[in-house]
C-alpha cells in the first residue's frame, strides 16, 4: 500500500511537472492570442485565411471577400500575417503565382511581396525568419523540376532569391527556421 502512495504522489508531481513546463522557444501568439488558419471555400475552389479567439470564437476573415491565400504564419513579433496567394489573391491573377502577401489583421492593410529573381521559379513564402528579414519559401516550376528546393527572400522587398536545397525532382517544402536562424527545417515529398 505504501509503494502504490508513494506511486500515487510522484506520477502526480510529474503530471504537475508537465503541465506547468513551458517551451523554451515558443512562437509569438498574434495580437489577443488569435490564431491564424487557412479554410477550403469550395465555392472558390481555393483556401481562405482567418484569424479567431483561441476558444473558436470571432473568427474573421484576413483578406477581403473573395482573395485566396493559405499557409499563414504570424510574424515574430505578432503584429502582421503572412500568407502565400495564388489565383485570386490580391493581385492580378497573371502575376499571382508565388507572391506573399503580408497582412495587418487589425486594419486588414496588406501588401504584396513578388520575389524577385529567376522568372523560371515560382515561390510560395510564409516562413518568417526569427529576425523577420526573410522569409523561407517552397520554390518550383510545374514544368520543369531542375528548380524545385527551399529558397530565401528578404522580407522588406522579396528580393535577394537565394537557393538553400535542391529537390532533385521533388519538392521541399519549409516548415519553420531554428530558434537563431542558422538552419531550416522541411519536409521533402517524393514526386
Amino acid at each position: 500500500m505504501q509503494k502504490r502512495i508513494i506511486l500515487t504522489l510522484v506520477a502526480g508531481v510529474a503530471a504537475l511537472v508537465a503541465l506547468t513546463a513551458m517551451p523554451a522557444s515558443a512562437k509569438v501568439q498574434g495580437a489577443n492570442g488569435r490564431i491564424a488558419f487557412g479554410r477550403e471555400d469550395f465555392s472558390l475552389g481555393d483556401t481562405v485565411t482567418y484569424t479567431m479567439n483561441p476558444d473558436g470564437t470571432n473568427v474573421q476573415p484576413l483578406l477581403p471577400a473573395g482573395f485566396t491565400s493559405g499557409s499563414p504564419h504570424w510574424s515574430p513579433d505578432g503584429a502582421e500575417v503572412a500568407v502565400t496567394s495564388g489565383l485570386g489573391a490580391p493581385c492580378p491573377p497573371t502575376t499571382c503565382t508565388g507572391n506573399t502577401v503580408i497582412v495587418n489583421p487589425d486594419t486588414g492593410d496588406y501588401r504584396v511581396l513578388t520575389a524577385q529573381g529567376l522568372p523560371t521559379v515560382g515561390t510560395w513564402c510564409s516562413i518568417w525568419s526569427p529576425d523577420a528579414t526573410h522569409f523561407a519559401c517552397e520554390g518550383g516550376n510545374d514544368s520543369d523540376s531542375s528548380p524545385n528546393g527551399i529558397y530565401t527572400i528578404r522580407a522588406s522587398d522579396g528580393g535577394g532569391l537565394t537557393r538553400i536545397t535542391n529537390a532533385e525532382g521533388a519538392r521541399d517544402i519549409p516548415i519553420d527556421y531554428s530558434p537563431d536562424g542558422s538552419q531550416i527545417v522541411f519536409g521533402r515529398v517524393d514526386p
